[in-house]
């Protein structure tokens, strides 16, 4: 009982810091009404092997939706707990635009753990064919990771991702997230964000997220 209370006790502290976050971000953000970006993952792992099959849409509440609708598959390797390599494809439909993308991709990402800390630094290489002139994409993403709770079933996190477009060599966007994660059991788990997403020409978008990830472990 001690366990659960302390853990909803992390639960309530990890969302309320999500909230103000939102509400006492940038003026440009508060004036603009956030978008929803709702996300449900496949996750299959086998060994040291991971297959995601993600599927997410994002909505505006104060446009013709939807905005965005992505699906694809990354599998992904580790090698130990430092190192994962990533390879994978995503298409992604952009209704509102007319306009569709398929996205072949390639990431290494560094991993750095200590007791509940986890710092993880991806590097992402990616191109857009059938899209903006097919550019090539670069995407940095480094975010620490707190685990909460005797069971570690809760985690808080913050991350920051950059991308540059390698076809012009120009800053493309930027987007910094906090948000909390909860494992119900191993089969699943439920994260809600905030992101602030910031684009050239001073563009701000708020965002609220929610990720839905179904998982299938095989020992």
């Amino acid at each position: 009982m001690r366990g659960f209370r302390r853990g909803s006790r992390a639960i309530g502290c990890a969302v309320i810091s999500v909230l103000l976050l939102f509400v006492l971000g940038p003026g440009s953000a508060r004036a603009q009404s956030p978008q929803f970006w709702p996300e449900i993952d496949f996750s299959i792992t086998r060994g040291h092997i991971n297959l995601l099959v993600p599927s997410l849409v994002r909505l505006d509440p104060t446009a013709a939706n939807p905005q965005f609708v992505a699906t694809g598959a990354v599998g992904t390797a580790a090698f130990g707990s430092h190192l994962s390599v990533s390879a994978g494809y995503l298409f992604a439909d952009l209704p509102q635009k007319s306009a569709v993308a398929h996205v072949p991709l390639v990431a290494v990402t560094p991993i750095l753990s200590a007791h509940r800390w986890s710092i993880s630094d991806m590097s992402r290489f990616e191109r857009l064919i059938s899209y903006s002139n097919q550019p090539y994409r670069y995407r940095n993403r480094a975010g620490v990771d707190y685990a909460l709770g005797k069971d570690r079933r809760v985690h808080i996190y913050a991350v920051n991702e950059y991308f540059v477009n390698l076809s012009t060599a120009s800053w493309n966007q930027n987007r910094a997230q906090v948000g909390i994660g909860l494992s119900a059991n191993r089969y699943s788990r439920f994260d809600l964000y905030y992101l602030q997403r910031s684009a050239p020409g001073g563009a701000e978008t708020p965002v609220i997220g929610t990720v839905l990830t179904i998982r299938f472990n095989r020992r």
